[in-house]
């Protein structure tokens, strides 16, 4: 098992890699990346901060239980970057020795143990050397980064809207209608007890909400009757990535999205694969043979 200061090319069993470039990770202050592309780099780039200066970081929220942060070790990056996980805050070293060549893709920071849940890092720079870099980061394999944008389906995906006739709302549901939701309206409920079901075929799901500080935090989804937290608490942004399950055998699966309480879950969509479908259940209404 690699550890803190080896290279690491690839995420190892257990673990899933996210690039520099992916949506989900948030840039603040002065950022670069370094042209032309480098094969050193994992996906042939690095995002690098151009002095030690302040209020340079990066955020993203995270599914899952451990974290690594890719870069490269370096005489010019800094010995004293600070990063925090859910209000707690360490810091870690991406120096080497002066006149030591630099070690692209390898691991400058490990975190495990975390609980299943959903965690919120902020990495901000130091100021002790030149630079600072970001090559990729690493989490687990089950889980997902969440909490940005999406407003169109990745490639490999397909996007049913909330009004889709297969999907089923029961209880205490309404419509809420903006031009910033997908298709121009999503469905929600915070009362407790109500629920959204579907079933589908494939082997991955994500759900699409708007994320707002009206967001139920423990509300869940249970898929083939194993269930998970749904939550998509935080800064208003509308069409943001709420769940995500992948890896799941290419069959038919259950879907149940059930409020848990008086906070609000939404439904602005949901995207599974390109290559599956969503199916009728009985006393659902089908115009047509599928």
């Amino acid at each position: 098992m690699a550890t803190v200061g080896d290279q690491l090319k690839e995420p190892e069993v257990g673990w899933r890699r996210y690039d520099d470039t992916h949506i989900g990770l948030k840039y603040t202050g002065t950022w670069t990346t370094p042209s032309p592309s480098n094969t050193g780099y994992y996906g042939g780039s690095i995002r690098v901060t151009s002095r030690a200066v302040d209020n340079n970081y990066v955020t993203f929220s995270f599914f899952g239980t451990k974290l690594r942060v890719i870069s490269d070790f370096y005489e010019h990056r800094h010995s004293d970057n600070a990063i925090t996980i859910d209000g707690v805050t360490e810091t870690y070293s991406a120096f080497r020795a002066v006149g030591s060549p630099s070690l692209q893709q390898s691991i400058v920071y490990e975190k495990t143990g975390l609980p299943l849940a959903f965690h919120t890092v902020t990495i901000a720079t130091g100021h002790n050397r030149i630079n600072f870099t970001l090559d990729a980061i690493d989490i687990d394999e089950t889980g997902y980064l969440s909490g940005y944008a999406l407003t169109a389906p990745e490639t490999g995906w397909r996007r049913h809207d909330n009004k889709d006739s297969k999907l089923t709302y029961t209880g205490t549901w309404g419509t809420w209608v903006s031009t910033s939701y997908y298709s121009g309206e999503v469905t929600a409920s915070n009362v407790v007890g109500s629920k959204a079901k579907f079933v589908f075929k494939g082997t991955k799901l994500r759900i699409i909400d708007e994320r707002h500080t009206n967001r139920s935090k423990v509300s869940k989804v249970t898929i083939d009757g194993v269930s998970e937290v749904l939550e998509n608490y935080g800064a208003q942004l509308q069409q943001t990535l709420a769940y995500e399950k992948t890896g799941l055998v290419d069959d038919v699966h259950y879907v149940e999205v059930e409020i848990m309480d008086a906070n609000y879950v939404g439904i602005d969509a949901i995207d599974i694969d390109d290559t599956g479908y969503l199916l009728a259940q009985v006393g659902q209404q089908l115009t047509a043979p599928k």
